[in-house]
């Protein structure tokens, strides 16, 4: 039975009155009783095509009976009052549309006279479709036509006279006054930019128009993408509607400059899968060993060591501490004694515990700038097994004395007890070094003997020549509030070498120690660069002026020696180093793997990762079988030992590594495009070339932005692109104009959007101008034999040109020569040209190694002739009285004459082989 009440009742259809304005009751309206909102009880009311009934509307909103007469009615009442709603028969309907903003297509269209317009995929079922009136003035610029598609915003509604509606009662037309917000095209969606926000249903978009505040329904919406509610979307509004109202489709998130860069590192590890809290934050077992006090039993004591650690300003996990001193035995003078202490998780973390078995399926910590996925619980990633100073704390230690010269004269391992000093930073030691920021006495005597440590390790160094490449680190700088900043530099600084050489020589004394006793270890491994990929970068380094060896297996010395040849010159410098760095091959995990290209070891080296257990599983593992071979452990190194597979184990290693180094790209990218939000959003700005390629484009390294962004060839400036013969650049003949490595070029940020997408969205474009006039260019490019024929009104001159590129798919490309004689009005001189493919005489082209030119294979009356980069043809110029170009013919006359065929009797198939490979080696090779 219906609830009892005045105003609603007994309402009906008969009853029902047209009101001069729009009865919109909006979803994000403030008007509520008993904390029941009147925009959501009529959104629900819209949102039905066929009406919903007293009980339907208090079931969703969770009303029980006696609740609708105190809740549902007054606002019931206060809906019809506005007539938004009415009553037919015992189900509740929706009067007017709510939305605004109407899809239509012009029904009418006459010069002068007001336009109708209907709405786009009126539901007939509903109530009665209304007429949409546009006047004349304001159809804005243009004329509509009948058929076009409009995005119309509704003013005003008024309502003609009565008419029969054929059932013996009188009804009014629904007629609104509009106006054109978007014209549309027949396949285009208009789009709207709003806030969502949740209802009982799917969801709304609340338009954040400064002169429209609407909602509208969402209908559907990425699959991976989280809506909790006040996010910024963009949405396409459908042609669809229920209750005459207009419905959304959610796209994706839009950035504000005000978010905070937590919602860009949420994202990217939920679509990853990796969970934002630890698993096992809670485990019992680990909160248990964390509270057990710290013992000595089986372990050396070396609190007496003042041990520092050395990290980033926002480090949590410290998981190596350091500490050296001179050496003062006098068969070791200039020597260094170094203790390097390495948190003990195979202490805390055993195989087959709950924290083990996720450790070993995540393998890595995984860092997004602005938070970590640890690993490990923070119950010890952070705590139990981070070296915080003044706590004491288990850890394995590497004892080591070096002679003057870095080389070890004796190592060993022990299971220890620390008491670190001091937690430093990098900032904070490279002060204290420089003499800008002192420590105090003690602790500068701590930095500076590591410094002078350093040194000698130096030695080590440059012994092994490694690659000597800076690792200089651009991260994100984050205000107090948690946005995006801007982006530093942290620099291959004196404190950062430290802590490098120190953990490079640990890693390579443990392996040494493993590999001496046949122990599994898994060993870092990395191949010297390809040959083919040092053939391409010889072609593009030389193009530099870069004197490069001349053998194809390059060591990291020949890598150095060609970046010193660089140095004062930051933009070649930048040039070589985006040659060479992409020639390396990437680092591996092997199983009893040794040598590593970039660090200088040879195929008998072993390099293992043992100064990090508290982020990688390798370092907890080859922890494991030190402890083994010590004697301090005996349980297995990983879980089922003796059934894993390791070579697959530790494959999935890499690819872990390689997936979260992606993620970690990812965040930093998404980090830069929100940057360039804030900053240069519709703005310009300046890029710098990194790579050119005529199949992919240009790499650009936009203006305050530490990542790379591809700019594919089908977004480039239009007109045709000639590849220079050092494979450096691109010349855009319509813009005469070059793009070339390490070039700097103006570039507008037209819309950057970290949350558009899977992995954020940044569009923009080179900024080119309009593209220079050529003055008199030539009509045509064509081929003669000997001199142009003489014209009575034109002249020809005889003008030298050197060939710059020359392949099958652009034809010859040449350079006008400075010239004596007759002097030629023109621009195009010192310019580029093109001779097509098309355009050559006829026969069978084929490139010469290298990319070095064309070669015209002979053929019946055809000669050999050849096109090498760099060498001079004769152009023959056809120029008017006053000098200007009218044609340009390449001669074609010069070339080696057709060898002459002998007849050749021959016996048998061996002797006609014979002959016919005299013959050819008659002709000039390609190569």
């Amino acid at each position: 039975m219906p609830p009892t009440g005045t105003g609603l009742l007994g309402m009906t259809k008969a009853k029902r009155k047209s009101s001069g304005n729009s009865a919109h009751i909006s979803a994000h309206g403030k008007q509520s009783v008993n904390g029941l909102a009147a925009g959501d009880v009529y959104a629900r009311i819209a949102n039905s095509p066929k009406g919903i009934s007293y009980y339907e509307l208090a079931r969703d909103f969770g009303l029980t009976n006696g609740d609708i007469n105190a809740t549902l009615v007054p606002v019931l009442e206060k809906l019809a009052k506005r007539n938004a709603v009415f009553l037919d028969g015992k189900t509740l309907k929706a009067t007017n549309p709510p939305s605004r903003l109407v899809v239509a297509r012009v029904t009418r269209a006459a010069r002068g006279q007001p336009v109708l317009l209907e709405p786009v995929n009126w539901d007939e079922d509903a109530l009665q479709k209304p007429v949409l009136h546009l006047p004349p003035r304001a159809q804005k610029s243009g004329e509509l036509q009948e058929g076009d598609k409009v995005l119309l915003r509704v003013k005003k509604r008024f309502a003609l006279k009565p008419k029969d509606d054929g059932n013996g009662r009188k009804v009014r037309d629904a007629v609104y006054k509009c106006s054109i917000w978007q014209r549309l095209g027949d396949g285009q969606d208009a789009q709207i930019t709003g806030v969502f926000k949740k209802t009982c249903g799917s969801g709304e978009v609340v338009t954040d128009a400064p002169m429209l505040k609407e909602s509208f329904p969402i209908i559907s919406k990425p699959k991976d993408l989280p809506l909790s509610g006040g996010e910024r979307v963009i949405a396409s509004l459908s042609s669809e509607f229920d209750q005459r109202r207009t419905k959304a489709s959610v796209l994706g998130l839009i950035w504000d400059a005000s978010q905070k860069v937590e919602k860009l590192s949420t994202r990217i590890l939920v679509n990853a899968g990796i969970p934002l809290t630890h698993p096992h934050a809670n485990d019992k077992n680990s909160k248990e060993k964390a509270r057990t006090p710290i013992r000595s039993e089986g372990r050396t004591d070396y609190r007496s060591i003042k041990f520092v650690t050395i990290d980033g300003a926002d480090a949590k996990d410290r998981d190596d501490a350091v500490y050296s001193e001179e050496d003062k035995s006098p068969d070791n003078p200039g020597g260094r004694v170094i203790y390097k202490a390495i948190a003990d998780v195979s202490n805390f973390v055993l195989p087959g515990t709950p924290v083990d078995r996720h450790a070993r399926h995540q393998m890595f910590s995984v860092y997004t700038y602005d938070r970590a996925a640890h690993m490990l619980p923070d119950v010890l990633s952070e705590r139990a097994c981070s070296l915080n100073a003044h706590r004491k704390r288990y850890a394995i230690v590497g004892k080591f004395r070096v002679d003057a010269e870095g080389r070890t004269i004796s190592r060993s391992f022990e299971r220890a007890i620390i008491k670190p000093v001091q937690n430093l930073t990098y900032d904070r030691v490279d002060q204290a070094l420089s003499g800008e920021a002192p420590f105090p006495d003690e602790l500068q005597r701590i930095v500076e003997n590591l410094a002078a440590t350093r040194e000698v390790l130096q030695n080590r160094h440059g012994r092994r020549k490694d690659l000597d490449i800076a690792d200089n680190k651009i991260v994100p700088d984050f205000a107090d509030n948690g946005t995006i900043r801007g982006f530093k530099t942290e620099r291959n600084s004196l404190s950062r070498d430290i802590i490098k050489k120190f953990a490079i020589m640990f890693n390579e004394e443990f392996g040494a120690e493993l590999h001496a006793h046949d122990m599994p270890f898994i060993g870092r491994v990395q191949k010297a660069p390809e040959r083919n990929q040092i053939k391409k970068a010889r072609v593009k380094l030389e193009g530099l002026g870069i004197a490069c060896p001349d053998h194809d297996k390059w060591l990291p010395e020949d890598l150095n020696d060609m970046m010193a040849q660089a140095l004062g010159n930051d933009t070649l410098l930048f040039n070589v180093e985006q040659i060479i760095l992409p020639m390396m091959m990437p680092a591996e995990y092997r199983f009893n793997g040794a040598g590593h290209y970039g660090l200088g070891f040879d195929d008998k080296t072993p390099y293992v990762p043992a100064s990090s257990p508290i982020r990688r599983y390798a370092d907890l593992y080859n922890h494991r079988s030190m402890g083994r071979l010590k004697g301090w452990y005996s349980g297995p190194l990983i879980e089922n030992e003796d059934q894993v597979e390791m070579e697959p184990f530790v494959q999935g290693m890499t690819d872990a590594e390689w997936q979260y180094g992606k993620l970690q790209a990812r965040s930093l990218q998404s980090l830069a495009i929100a940057h360039l939000h804030n900053k240069h959003d519709g703005q310009e700005t300046t890029a710098r070339i990194g790579r050119v390629s005529g199949r992919h484009g240009l790499k650009l390294f936009l203006s305050d932005c530490p990542m790379p962004f591809d700019l594919p060839m089908d977004k480039m400036p239009d007109g045709h692109y000639v590849r220079s013969a050092d494979r450096l650049g691109m010349y855009n003949e319509r813009l005469q104009r070059h793009f070339k490595m390490g070039d700097m070029i103006d570039v507008k940020i037209k819309e950057a959007n970290p949350l558009g997408g899977t992995e954020g969205t940044l569009d923009f474009e080179i900024v080119t101008g309009e593209a220079p006039k050529p003055a008199r260019r030539f009509t045509s490019i064509k081929s003669v034999k000997g001199t142009a024929a003489h014209s009575s009104k034109l002249k020809t001159v005889r003008v030298p040109a050197r060939i710059v590129s020359a392949d099958t798919k652009n034809g010859v490309v040449f350079e006008m020569m400075p010239h004596q004689g007759q002097k030629i009005e023109t621009n195009e001189e010192g310019s580029l040209h093109r001779w097509p493919i098309s355009s050559m005489p006829k026969g069978s082209y084929r490139m010469i190694n290298g990319s070095k030119g064309l070669y015209r294979y002979p053929g019946r009356r055809i000669r050999s002739q050849s096109f090498v980069v760099g060498e001079d043809i004769n152009l023959a110029v056809k120029v008017s009285k006053d000098n200007q170009i009218r044609e340009v013919a390449v001669d074609t006359s010069s070339g080696e004459k057709r060898p002459q065929r002998k007849s050749v009797s021959v016996n048998s198939f061996a002797e006609l082989k014979a002959a016919m490979e005299r013959i050819e080696s008659d002709a000039p090779s390609p190569d």
